[in-house]
């Protein structure tokens, strides 16, 4: 529970903390049942005769702590504990030799490191929020969830904990610690998840995940990490259209943006992208209040489930967009950087997926200028510059689809969002356009072989022959054959005779 100071009660039947302290009532107090009770342990941890009493319970209850105690009150919560809740209490050695390292060992629900046989620290696993480390790594990382009541009341909390497992043979390896920590927190319990969706492709966290919905909570557990997601941290929902585009065939894309960020090393995701195609879950995997609608598509299970527990509203782009678009896409294929990926146009604001994930409101843009491609005559690109209020530089979108050039200024101008350049861009295509065609008229006008073999067939001629005539043509010689000075020399020759 969190920390704070009040009273501890027992009766027969029941097991007790109450708050004491005016001005932390948001603490409240706590009721447990004792028939849940699975063991007791008495820790001298707490300074000169003081000690902290730890409840381990049932049903994944976890455990409890309770600092405070006197060695005097050992005697007594040791014979009522064994009286009336079948269970002793067992005094716990404390190492003090100040090591960082010593023997995993599991302790009921949580991970405790040993010094000598004796007690070095022990991690509680009900608060895991994510394990990661990379097959066959001798490094854990585990992150615990926040409190957000107790950090605005300015205590320090357990936030990330790094583990090195040395690889040796016949030991605990950081790939087994790593499963072990799932299965102990439940996020590999899919048995008691509300709804399991099977190795679902992300783009951001790149991998394919197994995602279950609990009662509280998002679990996400990959091949070498799992992250664990409040819903009260889910802060934006995006339901997108990508089958035009996505270069991985999908359907549609599921955008969630995190107010607590999901941490992978020191990469940090704020956003989780998934992508879905047409496949339907199974019958007999669809949650029950949901069994009676028609589609049962994953992306629809999924949006849904995300928008009940959120309590967020799915937002896509706009219909118009698409309407109007040549090709009918619902969004543009532009590169970012070194990155290619996708700019939907909604309402209120603007989205670009997957790689880096950027979200902006337009009330926040100043303006959008177009310019003609620089590398290659086909394409345009847009640069969206942010208000003066912001330090952002201008965001870059390069490689676009002229064909769509048109129908996002009419999008963005309907959105009153102030745009320059795209008047010269259109011009210069018109012009380059025009140029074109005239070339392609000049090349219809002169003849191809082809051309030339039918005309020489129609004249009775020898297809060769009329190919030399061509070709004399081509140099500015007349039809007849022969050049003028071909025909001096003989006339010189016939003079001489005479």
């Amino acid at each position: 529970g969190q920390a704070g100071h009040g009273h501890f009660r027992m009766n027969t039947s029941m097991l007790g903390w109450q708050c004491s302290v005016s001005g932390q009532e948001q603490i409240g107090k706590l009721q447990l049942p004792g028939g849940d009770l699975l063991a007791a342990q008495w820790h001298p941890v707490c300074g000169k005769n003081c000690a902290l009493l730890k409840l381990v319970f049932r049903n994944d209850t976890g455990s409890e702590r309770f600092s405070g105690f006197q060695d005097k009150d050992f005697a007594s919560l040791k014979s009522f504990l064994k009286t009336h809740f079948r269970t002793d209490l067992v005094q716990q050695e404390v190492s003090t030799a100040g090591w960082s390292f010593g023997d995993v060992v599991w302790s009921h629900s949580d991970l405790r490191v040993n010094i000598d046989g004796k007690l070095g620290f022990e991690l509680p696993v009900a608060n895991v929020s994510s394990s990661v480390g990379k097959p066959g790594s001798t490094d854990l990382q585990i992150e615990y969830l926040a409190d957000s009541v107790a950090l605005k009341g300015g205590e320090e909390m357990l936030a990330e904990v790094r583990l090195f497992v040395p690889n040796k043979t016949g030991e605990y390896s950081a790939d087994a610690l790593r499963e072990e920590l799932q299965k102990k927190n439940g996020a590999a319990l899919q048995e008691k998840a509300l709804c399991v969706f099977s190795q679902i492709f992300f783009g951001n966290p790149r991998g394919k995940y197994d995602v279950s919905f609990h009662a509280d909570e998002l679990h996400l557990h990959g091949k070498s990490a799992t992250h664990i997601v409040n819903y009260n941290h889910i802060g934006k929902l995006f339901l997108l259209d990508v089958e035009a585009l996505s270069p991985q065939g999908a359907k549609q894309a599921i955008v969630v943006g995190l107010t607590h960020p999901l941490k992978q090393g020191q990469t940090i995701h704020p956003w989780l992208v998934m992508y879905f195609d047409d496949k339907v879950m199974p019958l007999d995997q669809v949650p029950p209040e949901m069994k009676k609608d028609a589609d049962h598509k994953m992306d629809t299970l999924m949006t849904r489930l995300l928008m009940e527990k959120s309590k967020k509203t799915a937002i896509g782009s706009m219909k118009e967009f698409k309407e109007k678009h040549p090709q009918k896409h619902s969004c543009l294929l532009a590169t970012y950087k070194t990155e290619k990926g996708m700019f939907f146009i909604g309402k209120l604001s603007f989205i670009y997926i997957t790689k880096p994930v950027i979200w902006k409101k337009w009330k926040d843009v100043s303006h959008v200028s177009f310019s003609a491609g620089m590398t290659h005559s086909r394409t345009f690109d847009m640069t969206v510059h942010l208000g003066a209020g912001t330090k952002v530089a201008p965001l870059e979108f390069k490689q676009i689809d002229k064909a769509s050039l048109q129908v996002t200024v009419d999008c963005l101008t309907k959105l009153n969002v102030e745009t320059n350049g795209a008047n010269e861009v259109l011009q210069r295509d018109q012009v380059a356009t025009e140029r074109q065609r005239n070339i392609n008229l000049r090349l219809e006008g002169s003849p191809g072989p082809k051309a030339k073999a039918a005309a020489a067939a129609g004249a009775g001629l020898d297809p060769e022959e009329a190919d030399k005539d061509w070709e004399d043509d081509d140099d500015g010689s007349s039809s007849s054959g022969g050049s003028m000075e071909d025909d001096e020399e003989p006339q010189k020759k016939r003079a001489k005779r005479s």
